[in-house]
């Protein structure tokens, strides 16, 4: 099919505050509240400033050569990529490395948050148009996540042509910008019953910090 490629650079976000504090286990009644929340604000400037966001997606045809059971029934694949560019990720890493510990911690926090928020942005929009090609999304799968080898995120990066658009993936198959995820959606005909979202209740990822209680 044709592969429908789209990709997303213009948008706002929202990171949820409360996810953030609530991950890095920061109360109301904690001592360095008052100092977590000057930093949480100072970060939101700087990602505010320094992101370059961008959603990637491409319908493919599954070729049945991927090897992973998880993919063998469905006729369609999507492929998405989501990241916050490069920018973000050397910030944290000059935290760490100036020893700024707690502000590198809250950031590395509040862009997970973002990238969760990005996804859910993107499986969105994937759902619209997957809705128009007769297309329900049925499976998502996550490299490193539930048992899915982390090598397939090779096969993102290839199947994407991510290389065309600066986006590196080295020996251990993590892509740089390190602020990226990429996911694979499984299909079926479409039935509005099918449609998926990510639901932390039945996730398997029991030490994620961002999980909602």
């Amino acid at each position: 099919m044709n592969r429908h490629r789209t990709i997303m650079k213009d948008f706002s976000f929202i990171i949820d505050k409360a996810r953030v504090f609530h991950a890095i286990d920061c109360k109301e009644d904690s001592p360095v509240y008052q100092e977590v929340n000057r930093i949480y604000e100072e970060m939101l400037e700087i990602i505010d400033n320094i992101i370059t966001p961008m959603i990637l997606f491409e319908f493919h045809d599954n070729i049945k050569a991927v090897g992973l059971e998880e993919l063998k029934d469905s006729n369609v694949l999507i492929y998405n990529f989501v990241t916050l560019g490069e920018d973000i990720s050397k910030k944290s890493e000059e935290l760490f490395t100036e020893g700024n510990y707690l502000e590198a911690l809250i950031l590395d926090t509040m862009t997970n948050e973002l990238l969760f928020y990005m996804t859910e942005k993107a499986y969105k929009t994937i759902c619209s148009k997957a809705k128009e090609l007769g297309l329900s999304l049925k499976d998502r799968i996550s490299p490193g996540d539930e048992e899915i080898p982390f090598h397939y995120q090779k096969h993102i990066w290839e199947k994407l042509n991510l290389e065309g658009l600066e986006i590196q993936i080295n020996e251990s198959y993590t892509f740089e910008p390190l602020k990226s995820i990429g996911l694979i959606y499984t299909t079926t005909d479409w039935e509005e019953k099918n449609q998926i979202l990510h639901q932390c209740e039945t996730c398997k990822n029991f030490q994620c910090k961002m999980r909602r209680k």
